[in-house]
C-alpha cells in the first residue's frame, strides 16, 4: 500500500483527513480499491464515480470469488449482476425491479433465492474470462473459446516451427528482400530478383539431410505466390564443413507487398525423425523513394487514455471581444450532463449501458410530447463521449511563449491543429497547469484569441504570470456552445407533430400541382424549366398552404438539390410579397454557397448570417457585401430593426440560433429551408425548426437519405439511434411514400448532371432502383477517354489491385498504407503531365477514409501537384471533380483473430461508399486491396462490375466474378474457414514430423539410407 505519511508529511492543505492515525490536518482520502490518494472531496466523488474505480472494484470482486471468499449475486429478473452488498440493496429497492418482480410473481426481497442466486464462477484462461459455472459448458464449446485455443496452440507451434532446431541453422529468421523498383511491363529475366540464404549444421557428429524447401502456396488451391524457389539437390546431406546455399526468387509484374511461409523439411538420420524449420518470404515491389519517405518515424504505441482527475480551482481567462458582439437577450442554458446519466455512462459495455438507459431513462414512447427530453438524453450520451475522445489529446511539459506586448497574451504549440485533431475555435478555453505544481490543484483557462497553422494564442486572467521556458500541462475543454444550443431548442415550445410526426391525415386534402401551376412558374434558371422533377419540386413549394407537413427534396449525387432549392426561394420571393425565409445547412461552406447563388438579389435582401468566431478571410470575398463585420473585423449581426428587412438569410444550423438569442419573434419566417439535411443530427436540424417556427411556418428539406449522415461519436447514442438525420426519420413515415406522395410531400430529382454513364450505372442500380438518368455534358465526361490510364476504351472506372501493409505513426491510431500512397501518386502525376488532357490540379480529388493517409498524400502530392484535394469522404459531400481517385487503406487479413468490422472499418459502410464513387465526373480510380474488400457484398459487387466491364489493373480476382453475390455476407466466415483450415493442415504437419513419421506428400519421395547413413546413390 501507498506510504501516506510521506504524502502526508508534503501537503499543507487545511481540512479533515481520513486516512487512519495521520498526524497532520487537511483534505485527503485514500482508497484501498485502487490504492489511489485524492486531495480533496471533490477529486474524492469524482474518483469512487468514475470508470476506472468501477473497473477495478469488479477485479477485485471477481478475483476474491475466484477463491470463494466472496461471491456476488445475480438477479434472475432483471439479467443482471451485482458485485457489492450495495448494489444487492440498491437493486432490490429499485422501481424497475419491484415491478418486474411483481409482473413475476415473486417477492422482489433479498431473501428470495428465486430471484438474487450466488454466482458460481470460473476463470478461462485461454479466453481470460469470468464464466459463470452453469454457463461454463456453453462457453467451452463455444465459437470464440475454441478459436482462441486453436490461436493458441496454432501460434506454439508457430513458435516451435521458426527457432532454429537439432543443431541446424538458417541465416535469416526473415528473408526479406526489401524493396524491388516497380516496372510496369511484360516479365523478364531483368523483373527476376534473387535472395540467397545458407543453411549450416553445428553439430559435427549429426547426419542431418534436407529433404525439401517448400512454398505455402504448393498446397493451398487459394493463393498463388510471385515467390520460386531454386530446389537444392534433393535430399542432401547439411554437413558442419560447408554451408548449404537455398536461393529464392521473386518475380511479378504487380506492384504491392508480397509475403509467404516457406518451409525447410530436415530429417535427422540418427533419431530417424523429421522435423521443420519455418521461416517467411517478404518483398515489396514499388518505389522505393515512398518506402524511405513515408515509413513510420516510430513504431506505433497504443496511447494511454488518461484518466482526468477532478479540476478544483480553475482561474478564468478573458474571452475574446468577438463573442460580445452579439445583443443576446434570450439566456442560454448550461443543460449539464446529470450525475445519474454521468455514472451509468461511466460503467459497463456499450449493450449494457444502452439497455440501462432505455429501461431507466429514455420515455417509452418517442412521440411529440417526450421529443425534447428523449433527443436531449440522446445529446448528453453523446458528449460524455466526446469528452472522453478529448483527453488523448491532452499534453504534458508544453511551453506557453508571452507575445510581444500582448497583455496576458501567450502562444502554446498544439500537434495536429492543422488536421482539426483537436479541433480548436476562437472562444475554446483551454487549461494549463505549471509542471511540478500539481498538488496544488490550480488550473489556469486560457481562451482562443487566434487560431494559427500550428498554435493558438490564448489570453489568461493577470494573475496568470507564465515565464519563458516555463513548462505546463495542458487540458482541452470541450466547446459545449453547440450542445447547448441543441438542448436550448429541443426544450422550446414548438411541438407540432405536422413537423415531427406528420401523417397523412395533416395533408388536408393536398394534391400534387397542376399543368396550370406549373405553367404558371416563370424560372429563372431555364434549365429547370426542361427538367420535370426540378419544376415539380419548385412548383409544390410555392404552393404549399402555410402549416404544411415539411416538403422534401430527394437530390440523388449530381442532381442539382441546392439548384432547385435555389430556384424555389427565388419564386417563393416573387410570387408572395409577404415571404421572408430562412436558409439553413450543416456547414459553412454549403451557406456560402446558397448565398453565392442568390447574389444577384442585393444587399438589401440578402443577408450572410455567420457565426462572430469565424474569420473574415474564410468566406467567399463576393459575399463580404452580404454580411455584417465591426470595427473589430470580426462578423456581427445588425440590430433587430434591420435584421427584419432582409427576405432571405443564409445561415449554418447553429448559428441559426442567432435571431431567437437576439429576440426575433417566432414566425417572422414564413419558410425555413434546411439544405444538405441529411449530413445533419436531428437536434442539430431543430435549432431553426424549433426555435423560429410557428403553426403557419412551412418547412423544406433537400438532402440525400443515401448519402452520408451526421457524425455521431458515441457508440451507446449510435445505438439509440441519434445517427439517423431528421431527413432520413421523415422519409420513413407513410405520408413520404415516394410513389403515393409524388410531388405532393417528396419529390426525387432524377437527372444526373455530373457523371459517365459507365461511372454512374452500379450506384444508381444499387441505390436508386436504376431511376437516375444521364444527362451530362459529354464534353466533360468524354474527356479522360484518351487518358492511357484507361483499360478498356468507353470505360473510365480502373480498380487497381495492391496488397499492402497497414501501418500506423508513433501513437496514432490513424491507418496508412505505403503502397497504396505511392500508387496515387503515381496516377496524379501521370495525369497531370499528360499534355493531352489538359488537366488542372484543381480538377483532380484524391479521397481516403483515414486521416494518416489523407495526411501523407498530400506530402507526396506536394512538389508536383499541390492543388490537388485530398480529404475524407465527409469533405467530398456536395462536391465534384473531373477525376477522383480513392485508396482503401485496409490491407491486413489475421483470419485466426478475425473481425469484419475491425478490419473495414468504416470502409465498409453504404453511404459512405455512394458519396465516395459517385463524386467523378470523367473518371474514377479506385485503389486497394481487394482480399479485403471482397468480404463486404457491396464492394465484391462492385469490383465485379468493374472487373467484367474490363477496367480491372493488377493481380485478379480469386473468387469467380460472374457469380452472384450473396448480400447477407458471410465471406468473411467463408474465409476464415479456409485460412483454419490451411493452418490446422499446418499443425498436423508440424505434428508428424515431430513425431518422426513422414511428411505429408512425401511417401513417394522416402530418401534411402545406407547402414552408415550415407544417401544411397
Amino acid at each position: 500500500m501507498t506510504d501516506v505519511a510521506e504524502i502526508c508529511k508534503n501537503l499543507s492543505i487545511s481540512g479533515t483527513c481520513d486516512v487512519p492515525n495521520c498526524p497532520f490536518n487537511h483534505d485527503i482520502h485514500l482508497c484501498n480499491v485502487c490504492d489511489t490518494i485524492c486531495k480533496s472531496d471533490f477529486t474524492w466523488k469524482m474518483h469512487l464515480q468514475g470508470a476506472f474505480h468501477a473497473k477495478r472494484k469488479r477485479q477485485l470482486i471477481l478475483r476474491a470469488a475466484r477463491t470463494g471468499s466472496y461471491s456476488p449475486v445475480y438477479c434472475q429478473i432483471c439479467n443482471c449482476n451485482l458485485y457489492t452488498h450495495d448494489d444487492l440493496v440498491n437493486h432490490a429497492s429499485a422501481k424497475r425491479h419491484r415491478n418486474a418482480a411483481f409482473r413475476a410473481g415473486l417477492d422482489p426481497g433479498r431473501g428470495n433465492g428465486r430471484v438474487f442466486t450466488p454466482i458460481d464462477l470460473i476463470h478461462c484462461p485461454t479466453c481470460n474470462k469470468d464464466i459463470r459455472a452453469e454457463k461454463w459448458d456453453y462457453h467451452s464449446e463455444s465459437v470464440s473459446h475454441r478459436r482462441a485455443e486453436g490461436f493458441k496452440t496454432i501460434s506454439a507451434a508457430f513458435e516451435n516451427a521458426e527457432e532454429d532446431k537439432n543443431g541446424i541453422t538458417i541465416t535469416e529468421g526473415k528473408i526479406d528482400f526489401g524493396v524491388v523498383e516497380w516496372i510496369e511491363s511484360p516479365i523478364g529475366p531483368d523483373r527476376t530478383r534473387r535472395r540467397e540464404i545458407l543453411v549450416k549444421n553445428t553439430i559435427p557428429s549429426s547426419f542431418v539431410v534436407l529433404k525439401e524447401v517448400r512454398l505455402s502456396s504448393s498446397h493451398s488451391q487459394s493463393s498463388s505466390s510471385p515467390f520460386k524457389v531454386l530446389r537444392p539437390t534433393p535430399s542432401i546431406r547439411v554437413t558442419t564443413t560447408k554451408a548449404l546455399p537455398v536461393t529464392f526468387t521473386l518475380s511479378t509484374e504487380h506492384a504491392g507487398r508480397f509475403e509467404e511461409r516457406v518451409n525447410f523439411v530436415f530429417h535427422d538420420n540418427q533419431l530417424n525423425q523429421q522435423f521443420i524449420i519455418m521461416r517467411t518470404l517478404v518483398a515489396i515491389v514499388g518505389d522505393q523513394a515512398d518506402y524511405e519517405a513515408f515509413k513510420p518515424k516510430a513504431p506505433y504505441v497504443r496511447p494511454t487514455r488518461r484518466t482526468r482527475s477532478g479540476v478544483k480551482d480553475i482561474v478564468p481567462g478573458i474571452a475574446p471581444p468577438a463573442l460580445d458582439v452579439i445583443p443576446w437577450v434570450v439566456k442560454l442554458p448550461q443543460s449539464p450532463i446529470p450525475d445519474y446519466l454521468s455514472q451509468m455512462m461511466s460503467t459497463g459495455s456499450h449493450h449494457d449501458i444502452e439497455r440501462s438507459i432505455k429501461d431507466s431513462i429514455l420515455p417509452r414512447v418517442f412521440d411529440s410530447d417526450t421529443y425534447g427530453s428523449y433527443l436531449s438524453t440522446l445529446l448528453h450520451v453523446e458528449e460524455y463521449k466526446m469528452e472522453a475522445d478529448l483527453q488523448i489529446y491532452d499534453l504534458s511539459d508544453v511551453f506557453a511563449d508571452p507575445t510581444p506586448g500582448g497583455y496576458s497574451t501567450y502562444i502554446i504549440k498544439v500537434p495536429g491543429l492543422a488536421e482539426k485533431r483537436p479541433s480548436v475555435i476562437i472562444g475554446d478555453g483551454i487549461l494549463l497547469q505549471e509542471v511540478g505544481h500539481e498538488e496544488t490543484g490550480k488550473w489556469y483557462e486560457g481562451r482562443v484569441h487566434e487560431v494559427l497553422q500550428l498554435e493558438v494564442v490564448l489570453k489568461f486572467a493577470p494573475t496568470f504570470h507564465g515565464l519563458k521556458g516555463m513548462k505546463y500541462n495542458v487540458r482541452f475543454q470541450l466547446n459545449r456552445y453547440p450542445l447547448r444550443r441543441m438542448h436550448q431548442a429541443l426544450r422550446s415550445a414548438f411541438q407540432s407533430s405536422r413537423v415531427l410526426f406528420p401523417t397523412l391525415n395533416d395533408l388536408k386534402r393536398r394534391t400534387r400541382s397542376t399543368s396550370a401551376e406549373l405553367g404558371a412558374l416563370t424560372v429563372v434558371n431555364k434549365l429547370i424549366a426542361s427538367n420535370p422533377p426540378q419544376l415539380a419540386s419548385v412548383a409544390a413549394i410555392v404552393n404549399l398552404p402555410a402549416g404544411s407537413p415539411p416538403f422534401v427534396v430527394w437530390g440523388p449525387p449530381g442532381t442539382g438539390k441546392t439548384v432547385t432549392v435555389v430556384e424555389a426561394i427565388r419564386q417563393l420571393l416573387i410570387k408572395d410579397p409577404a415571404a421572408v425565409i430562412f436558409a439553413c445547412t450543416p456547414s459553412n461552406s454549403a451557406a456560402d454557397l446558397i448565398a453565392e447563388r442568390l447574389e444577384d438579389l442585393g444587399p438589401s435582401v440578402l443577408f450572410r448570417l455567420v457565426a462572430p468566431t469565424r474569420s473574415p478571410s474564410q468566406i467567399p470575398a463576393s459575399l463580404k457585401k452580404f454580411t455584417s463585420i465591426n470595427d473589430r473585423n470580426h462578423f456581427s449581426v445588425p440590430n433587430l430593426t434591420v435584421l427584419k428587412r432582409f427576405r432571405v438569410i443564409v445561415s449554418t444550423c447553429v448559428s441559426a440560433v442567432i435571431p431567437f438569442g437576439m429576440g426575433l419573434g417566432r414566425g417572422h419566417f414564413t419558410h425555413i429551408f434546411i439544405d444538405e439535411a441529411g449530413q445533419a443530427s436531428e437536434p442539430e436540424v431543430m435549432i431553426p425548426i424549433k426555435t423560429m417556427s410557428d403553426t403557419k411556418t412551412n418547412v423544406i428539406l433537400s438532402g440525400d437519405p443515401m448519402q452520408l449522415g451526421p457524425i455521431i461519436h458515441s457508440p451507446v447514442a449510435i445505438r439509440l439511434g441519434l445517427d439517423k438525420s431528421y431527413l432520413c426519420r421523415l422519409t420513413e413515415f407513410p405520408v413520404y411514400d415516394e410513389e403515393s406522395q409524388d410531388g405532393v410531400t417528396i419529390v426525387k430529382l432524377r437527372k444526373n448532371w455530373r457523371s459517365h454513364a459507365a461511372i454512374l450505372k452500379f450506384p444508381n442500380e444499387r441505390f436508386y432502383g436504376g431511376d437516375l438518368e444521364c444527362c451530362a455534358d459529354s464534353a466533360i465526361t468524354s474527356s479522360m477517354l484518351r487518358s492511357d490510364i484507361i483499360v478498356k476504351p468507353n470505360f473510365p472506372i480502373v480498380f487497381h489491385a495492391i496488397a499492402g501493409k497497414d501501418d500506423r505513426e508513433a501513437s496514432s491510431p490513424s491507418f496508412f498504407n505505403i503502397g497504396e500512397i505511392s500508387l496515387i501518386k503515381k496516377y496524379v502525376n501521370d495525369l497531370v503531365s499528360d499534355q493531352r488532357l489538359r488537366l488542372a490540379n484543381t480538377q483532380i480529388g484524391v479521397i481516403a477514409p483515414y486521416h494518416a493517409q489523407c495526411q501523407k498524400i498530400r506530402m507526396a502530392l506536394k512538389p508536383s501537384a499541390p492543388g490537388v484535394k485530398v480529404g475524407s469522404v465527409e469533405e467530398f459531400q456536395g462536391q465534384e471533380r473531373r477525376v477522383i481517385l480513392i485508396s482503401t487503406v485496409r490491407s491486413s487479413l489475421d483470419f485466426i483473430k478475425f473481425d469484419i468490422r475491425h478490419t473495414l472499418g468504416f470502409v465498409a459502410n453504404p453511404r459512405r461508399f455512394n458519396v465516395a464513387v459517385t463524386r467523378a465526373q470523367a473518371l474514377l480510380i479506385i485503389v486497394g486491396d481487394p482480399k479485403v474488400l471482397s468480404l463486404d457484398p457491396l464492394w465484391r459487387s462492385f469490383m465485379n462490375y468493374v472487373y467484367n466491364g474490363g477496367g480491372w489493373k493488377g493481380p485478379k480476382p480469386d473468387w469467380d466474378t460472374s457469380e452472384a453475390v450473396n448480400e447477407a455476407g458471410g465471406y468473411d466466415k467463408t474465409i476464415r474457414v479456409q485460412a483454419e483450415k490451411e493452418m490446422n493442415e499446418l499443425e498436423e504437419l508440424l505434428k508428424t514430423v515431430v513425431q518422426g513419421g513422414e511428411a505429408p506428400g512425401q511417401g513417394d519421395d522416402e530418401v534411402v539410407y545406407d547402414k552408415v547413413g550415407r544417401v544411397e546413390e
